[in-house]
């Protein structure tokens, strides 16, 4: 079983766009996925994992006497133990399927996996996850293809003729749950066919063997794509062929190597042990411990030896329902740090511990505003342990002490937190959800946001935009231009009247008056409350300077592509036009928004790619002057080559680079046979972003011929060209 290592993103697609899609049914199965995880074993990791048939399996850690759980081929050996000798990945059930046809290689592997966050074994890193992961070479790139498979289906499209799909499902440092959400389960184990597998196990992943497990009776997995089958043998070919597919376009692999290891033990997970001080004044307590395991176990408790300091003699613990309880008394000053726990119904005995701890009570938890309107955050807490210390910690590092009565506050809070908790420091803490009351919270009003220009030229067209305003619902806009003071704007006091062109629209604009002057204005925006807001601004009108026309001189564009011309940066302007002026035979382009600082066009194939389009940008000042600025536009020309052709029936290699590397670019290839004169197109195949790009796959339809026989023409939609280029034999 080829074993990769598991860390990587949660979910992750790479090298090919994937989609998942449900199986035909169109409805997940009441026994697929996994059911529940065991309590935490010695090593750190969940000591098994069942699915919803109820087979439950364990970290499969064996090394010999064969190499039954894939960790000798790695290079682990011996017995493990954390965390001085184990190894940084194993599995508790794990399945891969292998097929390769021709040129074509396919890969496809499910696996609940245990290992570290950094990789190396180390406590407190452990982490698991369900993997499911597809890897296929020799594709038709760009072409579409299905792989269906025991948990699902999944459809992409193979870009650089590869697959290669990982989904990683439950990943967090000591956080297993998880992995109980992935869509793997029930577990994939060897069906009833001879061989049965290795007493204990569910498989052997040194022999390949038809299986069961796949919740939608999918027990293999099957690649669906345009002449996958292409050379297959009889034994790779779809049975069941999917509906509406042609056995051509299907190849399928129902052996597959599985390991797992069946898990014979229940364990037990501790959950507390919490002591509290007798009452009367003298030495020792009791505690209250908690677990669980699988029903009807036999489990006790106990701690140190008999005259220990808080020894605690050996106690069966009650239950049901996979629960477990007992109440132990201890003697002495101070209660035990730990309890040991043991399952006596497991082979080998299942030991674990847990602190004792002091038990922390919250009676209240509030936040209001007092009587001087400031915000209180209060508890009352108690712990088992009179002589326990309490704190109460709030959000953000605040915290507040427990006086003897009880009570703790925290001050200034102007939010409540949902939950709070108390900590004492014997170990006890409880978090506990707070009660607040908060006044009604009024409705805010719109905010007002006008986007405007500081200073203009007199006689320049300024623009007016709102649409940045944020309120309730649908907005009404009001601009109007005002006095100094915000009053209703009235001749005579010291500005020029200015028309505002649509004063109840979003954006809109005014012309600059003709002397130099401030033009106070203000915006007012209503929302579907009725509330409103409303913004002053000034902009102000400068003296008359000439303009100055700032553009790129040189641009460069690809053929098909649009191209902005920018003048934007330019000073001192009232207006704008932009204008191509004809060089030579150029073709003559239309320019959208020839009036604004920017325009653009579509850039069109040049007779001569070395003369450029060439545009002239003026613009008018205030002062009544002119000034303008030219640009010209090169077509982007491509360094366009044929790496390799080769063909062997019935595929057809192509291979080259380009560098015209947009991510948009694109090649159409022409196939021709110099015998018999027929030809025809393929593609056009994508140029990737570093430049290359590929066909393969059957020759044009009505194209015959050998490889000598055959000559292929490139063309890019940058405007370059190969043309005749040899066939070779593959």
């Amino acid at each position: 079983m080829n074993r990769r290592k598991a860390l990587g993103a949660a979910v992750a697609a790479l090298t090919a766009t994937a989609l998942l899609v449900v199986p035909a049914s169109a409805a997940v199965p009441e026994n697929a996925g996994l059911q529940a995880m065991g309590p935490i074993a010695e090593h750190g990791f969940p000591a098994w994992y069942s699915d919803k048939t109820g087979l439950r399996l364990e970290p499969c850690l064996d090394t010999a006497p064969a190499d039954l759980c894939g960790l000798v081929a790695d290079g682990f050996t011996g017995v493990a133990s954390m965390p001085d000798h184990f190894p940084d990945e194993f599995f508790y059930n794990a399945a891969v399927g292998e097929l390769d046809v021709g040129n074509l290689s396919a890969q496809v592997e499910t696996a609940l996996e245990g290992a570290f966050a950094l990789e190396v074994a180390r406590p407190g890193d452990q982490i698991t996850f369900g993997r499911i992961r597809i890897r296929v070479d020799g594709l038709q790139a760009g072409e579409t293809y299905r792989v269906v498979h025991p948990y699902g289906q999944e459809v992409f499209t193979a870009e650089g003729g590869e697959i290669n799909f990982t989904e990683d499902i439950g990943i967090g440092t000591n956080n297993f749950s998880g992995a109980l959400n992935s869509r793997l389960g029930p577990f994939l184990r060897w069906d009833t066919r001879n061989p049965a597998p290795p007493d204990g196990y569910v498989g052997d992943p040194n022999a390949e063997h038809t299986f069961t497990g796949s919740p939608y009776n999918t027990n293999y997995f099957q690649l669906i794509g345009p002449d996958v089958a292409a050379g297959a043998p009889s034994n790779a070919l779809c049975n069941p062929l999917p509906v509406g597919v042609a056995a051509t376009d299907c190849i399928q692999q129902a052996q597959w190597s599985i390991l797992g290891k069946k898990a014979v033990n229940a364990d037990v997970a501790p959950e507390s042990a919490i002591y509290t001080r007798n009452t009367d004044g003298t030495d020792g307590g009791t505690i209250l411990v908690h677990a669980t395991s699988d029903d009807n176990e036999v489990i006790v408790v106990e701690n140190g030896a008999l005259g220990d300091q808080g020894h605690v003699a050996r106690r069966q613990m009650y239950g049901s329902h996979g629960r477990y309880v007992a109440n132990v008394s201890y003697a002495g000053q101070s209660a035990p740090g730990t309890l040991t726990i043991r399952n006596l119904s497991d082979t080998p005995v299942a030991t674990r511990t847990v602190k004792v701890v002091d038990g922390v009570n919250v009676t209240a938890a509030t936040w209001l505003l007092n009587a001087a309107g400031r915000p209180v955050l209060a508890v009352r807490a108690t712990s088992t342990d009179p002589a326990a210390k309490l704190t109460l910690h709030g959000p953000a590092g605040t915290s507040g002490a427990v006086d003897s009565t009880g009570l703790a506050r925290i001050l200034n809070l102007e939010a409540p937190p949902l939950k709070v908790t108390v900590r004492s420091d014997k170990g006890g803490s409880i978090e506990v959800p707070v009660k607040a009351t908060v006044t009604p919270t009024p409705i805010l009003p719109p905010t007002a946001a006008p986007v405007h220009p500081t200073n203009v030229q007199p006689r320049a067209s300024v623009a007016l935009d709102a649409t940045k305003s944020i309120g309730m619902g649908a907005l009404t806009y009001a601009w109007s231009q005002v006095n100094a003071d915000g009053t209703p704007f009235k001749i005579g006091l010291g500005q020029d009247r200015v028309v505002i062109a649509a004063p109840s629209e979003p954006a809109t604009s005014f012309l600059a008056p003709l002397n130099p002057g401030t033009v106070h204005l203000a915006l007012k925006v209503t929302d579907q409350t009725g509330l409103s807001a409303t913004v002053r601004f000034q902009v102000a009108v400068d003296a008359p300077a000439s303009p100055l026309a700032v553009a790129v001189g040189r641009l460069d564009g690809q053929i098909g592509s649009t191209v902005t011309l920018d003048g934007s940066g330019s000073l001192n302007v009232v207006r704008y036009r932009w204008a191509q002026v004809q060089i030579g035979s150029n073709p003559m382009v239309t320019l959208v928004n020839p009036t604004s600082p920017k325009a653009t066009f579509t850039m069109p194939r040049l007779p001569d790619p070395a003369v450029p389009l060439h545009f002239r940008l003026t613009v008018s000042g205030g002062d009544g002057t002119t000034h303008f600025v030219t640009v010209q536009v090169f077509q982007v020309v491509d360094d366009l080559a044929i790496t390799s052709a080769t063909y062997d029936a019935p595929d057809l290699r192509v291979r080259g680079t380009s560098s015209v590397a947009t991510g948009t670019n694109t090649v159409t290839l022409t196939v021709r046979n110099t015998a018999t004169s027929v030809s025809g197109t393929l593609g056009p195949v994508t140029v990737d972003q570093v430049g290359d790009w590929q066909y393969r796959g059957p020759l044009p339809a009505g194209v015959t011929g050998n490889a000598a026989n055959l000559r292929i023409d490139a063309v890019s939609g940058a405007g370059s060209q190969v043309l005749n280029y040899a066939v070779t034999a593959g």
